[in-house]
């Protein structure tokens, strides 16, 4: 048997290691690792392109049970050197440009979540003995294993901070509602101020020291104004003593009465629905109208037994009908511009009746739209 015997070994490499470094990183699933990255990218400076370069790496890893196919966490004892080329790479990546794969590879290397274990020769290859890959040369995957519990770390309290915003911020949604219903009770600048926060608040960048700023200046606010009830409250005219059925605050009046608001949670929620554009020239008719309409056609009205509820049932009935006595989409849609859905149906109703004599329905049809003729039953012109 001839064995084969590769020339980088020989040659040598720029790193005399090539093997993994069994560095004490504690045992993790790739998706947690990836879930928290996703999470975290933007604080650690990676790109959509960035994260996609490390799931497709992190793919490379035989993480799989051979019998079962349940996901392994990746530990020290893994070759952790992905010498797979480019090409494959690319494969894997959405077929990625081989130009883009090195550029987000060389800001993994920037970042110092990757490494690379070049040969001599710049090749990647892995290095067998007894017929088992024992180290390669390749992209080094160690510093992120290594980085991964920081990485799940800075995740989770990203993951806290924004519950913390969203709970402030509806309180502090809250209380600008509130301070509105009072308008007439504030300083310009502080209307303005108070109708600028739910601008502020609605930032994807907010901070959490800036929310709580803008609390804390809303309770000041809120406060004062509180005060400046209680200094000038409403009196009887004649005893000059408080009505004892009329809240004393704006604190309490907001208990006495709740106005009905959406479940939002501070959020923009839009529930009007906009309106659909209707392509067709459509006439609007009463139901009654439509109704006699639906009974002027007969041989429609065999075909279709339950009658149009409305101007979109009525349009479909159009277009199934022209379909079946022989008109085209484009025939159609230009004879409904110049007649009108109403004359349209007489049109199609009458060319089903007189299907046997009219031997060219396009062309029959595309003449009662140019004379713009009534297709009442009087009134109809000879077939062709």
């Amino acid at each position: 048997m001839k064995t084969i015997t590769s020339a980088a070994c020989s040659a040598g490499a720029q790193l005399s290691c090539v093997q993994t470094d069994h560095a004490g990183f504690r045992p993790v699933l790739r998706r947690d690792l990836m879930r928290a990255l996703r999470k975290c990218r933007s604080k650690i400076g990676l790109t959509t392109g960035d994260v996609l370069v490390v799931d497709t790496l992190l793919s490379f890893l035989p993480c799989r049970e051979t019998k079962t196919g349940a996901e392994l966490p990746v530990d020290p004892s893994f070759i952790l050197v992905i010498y797979a080329s480019n090409q494959t790479i690319c494969g894997r990546a959405n077929n990625m440009c081989e130009r883009v794969l090195r550029r987000h590879v060389s800001k993994l290397v920037k970042l110092g979540l990757l490494r690379r274990r070049d040969s001599a020769t710049r090749k990647r290859f892995p290095i067998k003995s007894n017929g088992k890959v024992c180290a390669a040369y390749g992209l080094d995957l160690t510093p992120l294993l290594l980085a991964a519990d920081n990485i799940i770390q800075m995740a989770a309290d990203i993951e806290l901070e924004e519950e913390e915003i969203r709970g402030l911020r509806a309180q502090a949604l809250t209380l600008r509602a509130d301070l509105l219903k009072a308008a007439h009770t504030l300083t310009d600048e502080i209307l303005e101020y108070v109708t600028q926060a739910k601008t502020i608040l609605r930032r994807s960048t907010l901070k959490l020291r800036e929310v709580k700023s803008l609390l804390t200046r809303l309770k000041e606010i809120s406060e004062v104004q509180d005060v400046s009830h209680n200094l000038n409250p409403s009196e009887h005219p004649c005893t000059g003593e408080i009505k004892a059925n009329e809240p004393r605050t704006a604190h309490d009046r907001k208990h006495v009465e709740t106005a009905k608001e959406s479940a939002g949670n501070g959020q923009n929620v839009r529930q009007v629905e906009s309106q659909k554009t209707d392509t067709f020239k459509v006439s609007q008719r009463s139901d009654a109208s439509l109704l006699e309409l639906w009974n002027e056609c007969r041989e429609i009205a065999e075909l279709f037994p339950k009658p149009p509820k409305s101007h979109q049932d009525l349009q479909t009935i159009v277009q199934t009908m022209a379909n079946y006595v022989g008109i085209g989409w484009e025939c159609l849609a230009k004879t409904q511009a110049r007649l009108g859905l109403g004359e349209l149906l007489r049109s199609l109703n009458y060319i089903a009746e007189n299907a046997m004599h009219i031997e060219r329905p396009e062309a029959y049809l595309i003449s009662l739209a140019g004379h713009n003729h009534s297709v009442a039953y009087g009134s109809i012109r000879k077939p062709l």
